[in-house]
């Protein structure tokens, strides 16, 4: 199994509406991607120091799996339409999991 795990740092002027927007526009991915098995996305709490403003942790069954949730037409348009315009920085890893 692969998980998939996105931290995400937004430009100070983002506005909380767009936040949800990006938040439900992923969401909506899940039924249109067979390769997902389990998908959690969402604003920090903002309950400790430092934090990122937003993650996304996701578990495909191979690397196959997730590469077709990366190159998905609508996960490419939410993620560059939606996402990148408002990022000032952004992480991510993939790895082998149970």
């Amino acid at each position: 199994m692969i998980t998939h795990v996105v931290a995400i740092r937004w430009k100070p002027e983002m506005p909380a509406e767009h936040v949800e927007l990006i938040r439900t526009s992923l969401v909506a991915l899940v039924p249109q991607i067979d390769s997902i098995l389990s998908y959690h996305c969402g604003p920090d709490l903002g309950v400790g120091a430092g934090n990122a403003d937003f993650s996304v942790v996701a578990t495909f069954a191979d690397l196959d799996g997730w590469r077709a949730y990366s190159s998905f037409p609508e996960h490419v348009r939410v993620r560059d339409e939606l996402m990148v315009p408002w990022i000032a920085d952004r992480s991510a890893v993939q790895f082998a999991s149970d």
